[in-house]
């Protein structure tokens, strides 16, 4: 019954992202391949007043998709051969099916616009005569996130569609090129990227790149201030400025994601609408909207619109749905949610649902979002704890971890946006640099208001990565209410292990502080002998972010003082869990969990 209820969750087909040209709207929809082993995706328009069509070949996972002027649409595809290489391939509106590249190790992304197809291609190591792949670095990461930076090399190649011509523009080692987004100007004529170092801090950043690719010769590369990072790059229309944020670091503070526009001729950055408190998040631009945005605002994402030079953008949408994606041309379309909605393609302008969450008290230590059962009697109540920790919970369908999972459960739900959560203004996000103990006070302060609640019985605790760090540091200080159980996924354990072994340890210091005290401070392995809950303890083995000894210490500390707990390790799994039957899987750990738990506390155990 449990593994059936998980199925339930994952046997579907779900929009994923989306892309517009001009008055049409295509979905990119994810269904689970037969194996279950991985996602396979396909483009569906659902133009409304249009049949709905699927160009992409069937048996193909086609994902990434462009749609160019002339209707051509671009995907990366693996051939039919799931879980393979990506290469790029092309539908033209008479139905030709074409691939453009052949790249030994595929390609890891591309930009196309105008007859212009830029790709990030991968290649194998020159390393003659062993030709075996490996990591050799002297300083730098070695790994990040679910994979190795090995010696293969790294391709930035330009192609003309029209001609078929192919110009290697750069070619490095892995690292450079790993987080690196590419954009095109409307007329493919300049290429905006994002190419990796590591800053004086230690911890990596991206830069911008922009690249003329015919006429006057430009390659510039601006790196910002010190331990300033560049994401999200987005042409004008005209392509003579790109929208960009650009976070600069302090030691001490997270620092602010602004929004930007720079000058393609002189570089030049200009801050747009730098005293409106929230992150706009840039999306597209457009001649009549202007730079298309989504933001964390009153516990939604938003839709918002600016102008280059506007102090405040203006609200697109009505305030009723949260917004996953979004993409705008002509019209603005998005991946609309709530907590008790699936993603679906709608224009920002639709209709929504009334919010289901309820107030939750007057004297609440920081904002939540509370999702309770109805009717009478009392029930348990999950408390979820999101990662990051520079993140937030939002009125939306979580792509992993939704909250309605567990109200189907019959579970109240609480999910709390404590410091360090966005959408609250900058000072919330940076209260918890160098004190993630902030977070546990006042997660603490939550949980002694909802075991003071009429309508709940008792508490569990869920969270992952940084969420999986505070449901750990709450199990273990000596002063948090009694829970009934804890759910840690890739949670953060053993905080001087994690910072010998984790992909980016400069990065783990400048959240917690420099130095052996500040280190431990909030560690929740030096106070493991207050754990007491029963526990599940869920990891992916390939995770380098969290890497999975911190699970395995988790596992044999609660071992060896006699607590109750599952550990549950997935092989083939990173950070997240991605597969169809590794996602059954691990809800159904959930699941079963939780029910043993609810049986236990009733009576109803054997």
């Amino acid at each position: 019954m449990v593994d059936h209820a998980a199925r339930a969750w994952v046997d579907r087909e779900q929009a994923v992202d989306l892309v517009v040209r001009g008055d049409r709207v295509w979905a990119l929809v994810a269904r689970p391949a037969e194996d279950g082993s991985r996602m396979r995706h396909q483009v569906v328009e659902c133009t409304p007043g249009h049949a709905a069509s699927e160009p992409t070949p069937p048996n193909q996972d086609c994902t990434n998709p462009v749609i160019l002027a002339d209707g051509t649409l671009l995907v990366l595809t693996d051939g039919g051969n799931l879980g393979g290489v990506r290469q790029v391939a092309s539908r033209t509106l008479s139905g030709g099916w074409r691939t453009w590249t052949s790249a030994p190790g595929g390609v890891e992304r591309f930009a196309a616009a105008g007859a212009a197809l830029v790709v990030l291609e991968k290649h194998g190591a020159d390393d003659r005569p062993w030709r075996a792949p490996v990591v050799a670095v002297s300083a730098g990461p070695a790994r990040h996130w679910n994979r190795w930076h090995t010696e293969e090399e790294w391709r930035l190649v330009a192609i003309d569609r029209h001609t078929g011509d192919r110009r290697v523009l750069e070619q490095h080692a892995d690292l450079r090129w790993s987080q690196c987004a590419l954009a095109l100007s409307p007329d493919g004529g300049t290429l905006a990227c994002t190419p990796l170092r590591v800053a004086q801090d230690g911890i990596l950043q991206r830069g911008l790149s922009l690249r003329i690719l015919r006429g006057d010769p430009l390659n510039a590369t601006y790196w910002g201030p010190p331990n300033a990072d560049h994401t999200h790059p987005v042409f004008s229309p005209d392509g003579r400025q790109v929208a960009v944020v650009q976070h600069v670091r302090s030691a001490n503070a997270h620092g602010r994601r602004q929004l930007c526009v720079v000058d393609v001729e002189t570089g030049s950055f200009h801050p747009v609408a730098p005293d409106w408190s929230g992150w706009l998040t840039p999306c597209a631009w457009t001649a009549t909207a202007g730079i298309v945005c989504r933001c964390i605002v009153g516990g939604r994402e938003s839709v918002f619109a600016v102008q280059p030079h506007a102090e405040v953008p203006r609200q697109l949408d009505g305030n009723e749905w949260s917004w996953l994606a979004v993409a705008a041309d002509d019209v603005v379309y998005g991946l609309a949610s709530t907590l008790h909605n699936r993603p679906r393609i709608l224009p920002v302008t639709a209709p929504g649902f009334p919010s289901i969450t309820c107030s939750w008290s007057a004297s609440t230590p920081c904002p939540v979002l509370y999702w309770p059962i109805a009717g009478p009697g009392r029930r348990p109540l999950v408390m979820m704890v999101h990662g990051g920790p520079v993140s937030a919970w939002t009125d939306s369908w979580h792509p992993r971890q939704p909250a309605a999972f567990f109200h189907s459960l019959g579970f109240h739900v609480l999910m709390p946006n404590p410091v360090g959560s966005t959408g609250q203004g900058d000072a919330h996000v940076n209260a918890i640099w160098h004190d993630w103990d902030a977070c546990t006070r006042q997660l603490q302060a939550l949980l002694r208001q909802a075991l003071e609640r009429p309508e709940v019985s008792e508490v569990v605790l869920f969270g992952g990565s940084f969420g999986g760090w505070a449901v750990n540091r709450l199990a273990t200080a000596i002063d948090t209410p009694e829970v009934a159980g804890v759910i840690t996924h890739a949670g953060i354990f053993d905080h001087a292990v994690m910072w010998a072994d984790c992909d980016e340890p400069a990065a783990f210091v400048w959240h917690l502080g420099a130095g052996v005290e500040a280190l431990h401070r909030a560690d929740p392995a030096r106070s493991v002998a207050h754990w007491t809950a029963p526990a599940l303890i869920l990891h992916g083995a390939r995770d380098f972010n969290v890497p999975v000894g911190q699970a395995m210490a988790l596992h044999h500390a609660l071992e060896r003082q006699g607590v109750p707990h599952r550990l549950v390790v997935f092989p083939e799994e990173g950070h997240h869990i991605s597969s169809p039957r590794a996602i059954v899987r691990w809800w159904s750990e959930i699941a079963s969990f939780l029910h043993t738990l609810v049986q236990d506390s009733s009576g109803e155990g054997g």
